[in-house]
Order: C-alpha cells, then sequence, then structure tokens
C-alpha cells in the first residue's frame, strides 16, 4: 500500500452533478470531525474556492496555476474561514483555462507539489474538485489522488455514460496512477416519487452495483442556500436542511470509511 496521505477527487465528465457540492461538504465534515485538510481547485469555474474563500482575497497566495510550475513559487497557503487550507482558482481566470495546453510532462508536477504542501500546512487529507472534461487539469488531479468518487445524476443519465467514466479512471490507473482507487457512483439530486429516477438507479444497480454507493442525496432546496453561503448543509435551519444533513451525514461518512479517513 502506498504511504501517501488520502487524497479524494470528485470527478465527472460532465457539469453540474454535484462535484464542487461534495468537494465542500466534505471540506466542511472533515474540519469539524478535526481532520487537517487541504482543498485544491482544479476547476477554472472556481466554484469552491470563492465558497472557501469568501470574502478573502486570494491575491498572493499559491494558486492552481503556480501547481503546473516545474519549481513551485515561494508563496504563502491561504486558509479559510473553517480552517482547511486552499489552493484556489481564481473564478474563469483565462490562465487557468490555459492549463489544457500544457505540456504532458507538467501533469505530474501537482502531484509533487501537493505532497509538499500537505507537508508544510499538516494536512491528513486533500481534496480535489476536478474540472468537468477530460482534459490536462483532470488528469493531473486524478494522478495526484489516492480514491476518486464520482457525483452522478440518475436523470438523464445512461449506463454507458458511467461505463465510460470508468473507462477513464483505468485509463489513469493503467498509465498514470495505479494506486488509483475509484471508490464508487454517489447518486445525488434522487427523487424516489419520479418513476424515471426509480428505473435508472435500478439500472445502474443491476450493470455496477458493487460501486454505488448505499446512501444517496435527494433534491433539496437546503442543498442549493448552503451552496450558495459557502456553509455545512447542517446549518441550514429548515426541514429540508435536517433531511439533507442526515442524508450528508451518511453519503460523508461511507465516503470517510472506504477511503479511511480518521481525525
Amino acid at each position: 500500500m502506498s504511504s501517501r496521505k488520502t487524497r479524494i477527487a470528485f470527478a465527472n465528465q460532465k457539469g453540474g452533478p454535484g462535484k464542487s457540492t461534495f468537494s465542500l461538504q466534505t471540506t466542511f465534515f472533515a474540519c469539524e470531525k478535526g481532520v487537517p485538510t487541504l482543498v485544491v481547485d482544479f476547476d477554472a469555474q472556481g466554484n469552491s474556492s470563492t465558497r472557501l474563500a469568501k470574502d478573502q482575497s486570494m491575491d498572493g497566495y499559491l494558486n492552481i496555476i503556480d501547481l503546473f510550475q516545474e519549481e513551485l513559487p515561494n508563496k504563502p497557503i491561504l486558509q479559510t474561514g473553517c480552517g482547511a487550507y486552499l489552493i484556489p482558482s481564481r473564478p474563469n481566470d483565462p490562465e487557468a483555462h490555459d492549463l489544457e495546453a500544457i505540456p504532458k510532462e507538467a501533469i505530474v508536477y501537482p502531484t509533487l507539489h501537493i505532497e509538499e504542501i500537505m507537508e508544510r500546512v499538516g494536512a491528513k487529507l486533500a481534496i480535489f474538485d476536478c474540472p468537468p472534461s477530460l482534459g490536462r487539469k483532470l488528469y493531473a488531479a486524478l494522478t495526484a489522488s489516492t480514491h476518486v468518487v464520482c457525483p452522478v445524476e440518475v436523470a438523464g443519465f445512461a449506463v454507458d455514460g458511467i461505463r465510460g467514466l470508468v473507462g477513464s479512471f483505468m485509463q489513469v490507473q493503467e498509465h498514470l496512477n495505479p494506486e488509483l482507487e475509484i471508490v464508487g457512483f454517489v447518486i445525488n439530486k434522487y427523487n424516489g416519487r419520479v418513476k424515471e429516477h426509480q428505473q435508472s438507479l435500478k439500472e445502474i444497480q443491476s450493470q455496477i452495483g458493487n460501486m454505488v454507493f448505499k446512501n444517496k442525496i435527494g433534491m433539496r432546496t437546503a442543498l442549493d442556500s448552503a451552496n450558495k453561503h459557502g456553509v455545512p448543509v447542517w446549518r441550514v435551519k429548515s426541514s429540508t436542511g435536517r433531511t439533507t444533513a442526515k442524508e450528508f451525514e451518511a453519503v460523508l461518512s461511507e465516503i470517510f470509511r472506504k477511503c479511511k479517513v480518521r481525525a
């Protein structure tokens, strides 16, 4: 087994299934459990960065562009209000988009730098919010990861799409990171009263049941509010907030157990 500290990538090759949501809520969950955490935002949209940093300036701190340099610049590391350290992506930064054109050999630089950064800040866990397309940044995130968790929506999501994702992850295992563990697929925005959701879930479970998380997340307005304000969903004071909090606690506990995350 690798001696590397746990690094969880939340990845999917399409936008909208909840990668940033899971990155944020996992970060809050880890911090409240006393797990020293580093968040790396590989997504140029910077949603996790803005929600975690809030009013803090990102200027002058290490950012995602720095990770793709051969030599890591001598800059401080941003610590956010929840206690987690953050390597941010400035929202819609053209330089972050340009990273997709970097030489292939630069894909491994973030792996080396993240290891150094985790040692500097004493982090036991790293969380990677990944971009919604298979390119240099997603490959770099998966190369640096010990585990990958894939949030999916059952609405309009074919089993063939999931097989394609597994194929992409296996390519990374074969060519870049043989120690990458595909933890599984978390069902997000599920409505058990919708027949199409029920049918899609049964189809997914029949094909790759061993890779589908036991617990799932429903469609709740409380989650939208939590994401908007950058707070744990269990801090949202509403009936849907309490329900969603229970769902997330179950899913995140399952993630921590499968990834062997301990305080």
